[in-house]
């Protein structure tokens, strides 16, 4: 008797294998990342030196490490940091240049508002007007590749104090043909970037070092 259930449970046993072998085989699930950047062309807090020929350099090997590694990129823009207090003649040609270097890379800019207001705080209408007026100079670039603007970001991850602000929010971006750019991962990196940045203003080479 105990040989008879040993020979049934082998049976049984193998008419499962088979089963499972005759099953298709399928492939795992194909998962893609996309890595986004804010605050383009930079944030002066998070830099050594805020004047171009120093963001054209870390542009330069940023966008060089992104294109090494095929990583599909979209930065975010706050054109309100293109124009600079007191800066000198053709300093926003240099500027808006930085944003061209990302498309000439072949990657994407999206809107980021023009002056990184906060939704939450700034009633619904201006910060309505700072998005539009987020992408006049990055819907020109745009147009250069064939391209419009497709992506928004909200500054501080923020989508409204309440329910009403947000749906009425997402209906002026749908209007205008945005698609919001989901944050999956945020490692709130700016704040190593900004002690850093002045760890290495003020000279201080062992501190960077530790951060770094």
């Amino acid at each position: 008797m105990r040989i008879r259930r040993c020979l049934r449970t082998r049976l049984a046993v193998g008419a499962l294998l088979l089963a499972v072998e005759a099953l298709p085989h399928t492939s795992p699930p194909e998962r893609t990342v996309a890595v986004t950047f804010d605050d383009l062309p930079a944030t002066p807090a998070g830099v050594v030196a805020n004047d171009v020929p120093s963001l054209r350099e870390l542009t330069r090997k940023l966008l060089s490490a992104v294109r090494a590694h095929s990583v599909p990129a979209v930065g975010f823009v706050n054109e309100g940091k293109l124009f600079v207090e007191d800066a000198g003649p053709g300093d926003v040609d240099g500027r808006i240049g930085l944003l061209r270097m990302w498309l000439d890379a072949g990657l994407e800019l999206g809107n980021h508002t023009y002056s990184h207001r906060d939704l939450n705080t700034m009633p619904l209408d201006q910060f309505q007007a700072d998005v539009l007026r987020g992408e006049t100079v990055t819907r020109g670039l745009l147009k250069e590749k064939g391209q419009r603007p497709r992506y928004f970001r909200h500054p501080f991850l923020h989508v409204g104090a309440d329910l009403r602000v947000r749906r009425a929010f997402e209906a002026f971006l749908s209007n205008h043909c945005y698609t919001v750019a989901p944050v999956t991962i945020d490692d709130d990196e700016f704040v190593y970037a900004a002690a850093y940045a002045k760890a290495l203003r003020r000279g201080d080479t062992a501190v960077a070092g530790r951060i770094a």
